[in-house]
């Protein structure tokens, strides 16, 4: 199931930006070039670990890697609102 998310996005604009390949990028998880692009398309999220490489390589804090994740995809949509008083929330939204 393909989602259409910000971190896919996130994903490709800074492997792009780095002037990496996806072939490239994949010699640094085991070649595996389908994993890459499942990222980028939105099909797979990558683990912390594979985000704590990539945030290495492309020299940026995590934070900053994961900045533009909105909080619709952090909680389904019919939980948003039963959460919206939460404070941690409201913080992911900024």
């Amino acid at each position: 199931m393909k989602k259409n998310n910000s971190i896919a996005q996130t994903l490709k604009s800074l492997r792009e930006e780095a002037g990496y390949s996806i072939e490239r990028l994949a010699q640094f998880f085991d070649g595996n070039i389908t994993m890459i692009s499942e990222w980028e398309n939105g099909t797979r999220e990558p683990s912390i670990y594979d985000c704590c490489v990539l945030s290495g390589l492309y020299n940026i804090s995590l934070d900053s890697m994961v900045a533009a994740i909105s909080p619709g995809e952090l909680l389904p949509e019919n939980m948003q609102s039963e959460y919206a008083h939460e404070s941690w929330i409201n913080r992911l939204a900024c």
